[in-house]
């Protein structure tokens, strides 16, 4: 694969073709002067009656490779380490302009040109080396003589681009260049890929039990195991610390079926606070799983699970196999916030203070909800089981509360009954 200097490799090696194959052209009877092979933009080309007679190569666009754009794998997994180096294809497109101040020669030294695009349709390797001296180079050439330009897998193509008459059109208005006769070229592919050190897994010994090979299975659900919902008590959409839960889908007893044949443990994760926590027991005892479900307690660890969203995972490994085990998908969790201060409670306009749990981290989004007024939290410098809110110009009442963090709710309605949802009627603050 090639490095970031690619792009002026091809642009280099371009002109050093160029003005290989035009340059013991005898063009004196135009009454020109040796042509010269320059890579400036339109607009930096002097013109005029003293111009020089040249051929100008301007690379004008760059865009993705249509057929090797998705090649490889992403670079880097959901947590920033890098898997791979994916290639980065490219297309060069490419403005051949002739340009001189003696009648027809442009159109001659152009023709020429086309003529030498047309008869070297590829860039070979060895071409590519000689572009530049193995010895005596500037640091410019030394780059590009080290991008990996000949080494990348695919071979360099030209290839004539016939633009519609508006198209070119279009070009030199926006080059801010007088339009001059020209042809357009693709040069494809040049493939710019990172060097970092990346993941290298073994070799696949083999696959399937004792090697038999990938197990084909007559059905759409997947062989592995797969969390399909997450049963909470009293069917609440989010957790408390230290509640029960149940974990629905199949395969959480392996390939066998035989839950004694394998150890399961249940996996809570969290980017934002580094959170990676086994739930109890761990690993789950065979009594408290069987194929299709899984019964784990979320840790009533106040100071070490903050309130936010979570991926709960269940990894199933067959006993004393490690290489073996498999892991299902991150189910989404919501692990709610408390307000630990006894409720039902009465405050007087003003400060109101409350403890809560899980502890609130600082940059947390806090907020406390009385009946539709929502009270923004006090600063929070370093994480605390206290909160305060500004409540002096909320009326006398008797109001719903509830506490927001990161915009996930503490639970106030009872939903044990889901044909009979009502309010938790200790969920209430009165101020005086």
């Amino acid at each position: 694969m090639s490095g970031p200097f690619a792009l002026a490799a091809v642009s280099a090696v371009l002109r050093r073709l160029l003005a290989r194959g035009i340059g013991d052209v005898d063009l004196s009877i135009f009454g020109g002067a040796a042509s010269v092979i320059t890579l400036h933009p339109p607009d930096l080309v002097e013109t005029g009656a003293n111009e020089l007679a040249q051929l100008n190569l301007y690379l004008y666009r760059v865009e993705p490779n249509a057929a090797l754009r998705n090649e490889g794998l992403a670079a880097r997994g959901a947590t920033g380490e890098r898997l791979s180096n994916p290639p980065l294809a490219l297309d060069l497109h490419y403005l051949l302009t002739a340009y001189g101040a003696q009648e027809l020669y442009p159109d001659a030294l152009l023709g020429y040109g086309m003529q030498v695009l047309h008869e070297f349709p590829f860039l070979s390797r060895d071409f590519i080396r000689k572009t530049w001296p193995g010895s005596g180079a500037d640091a410019v050439e030394q780059a590009l003589a080290a991008s990996g330009l000949a080494d990348q897998i695919e071979t360099i193509k030209i290839t004539p681009e016939p633009l519609a008459t508006e198209e070119l059109a279009k070009l030199w208005p926006a080059f801010q260049a007088k339009l001059r006769m020209s042809a357009c070229y693709r040069v494809t592919v040049v493939l710019i890929q990172a060097s970092e050190a990346a993941k290298a897994p073994l070799p696949v010994l083999r696959q399937g039990k004792e090697g038999a090979g990938p197990r084909a299975v007559g059905s759409l659900v997947r062989p592995y195991p797969e969390i399909e919902s997450l049963i909470l008590p009293d069917n609440q959409p989010a957790a408390l610390l230290g509640a029960k839960l149940t974990i629905a889908g199949h395969d959480f007893a392996g390939e066998t079926g035989d839950k004694n044949s394998v150890t399961v443990t249940v996996r809570l994760s969290n980017d934002r606070w580094q959170v990676a926590r086994d739930l109890n027991p761990n690993p789950i005892p065979p009594q408290q799983r069987d194929q299709g479900s899984v019964h784990a307690t979320i840790p009533d660890d106040p100071a070490a699970l903050p309130a936010g969203l979570y991926s709960l995972s269940v990894r199933v490994m067959p006993n004393g196999k490690p290489d073996a085990a498999r892991s299902s998908n991150g189910a989404p969790l919501l692990l709610a916030p408390k307000i630990t201060t006894p409720l039902p409670a009465q405050f007087a306009a003003g400060l109101i203070s409350l403890t809560v749990s899980p502890l609130v981290q600082p940059g947390q989004q806090v907020k406390l909800i009385l009946g539709t007024r929502e009270l923004p939290a006090q600063p929070i410098s370093d994480k605390t089981d206290t909160v305060s809110f500004d409540a002096r110009d909320m009326a006398p009442g008797v109001y719903k509360v509830r506490l927001r963090v990161d915009g996930i709710d503490s639970l106030l309605v009872d939903r044990s009954d889901l044909k009979a949802l009502k309010f938790d009627p200790s969920q209430e603050i009165t101020i005086t």
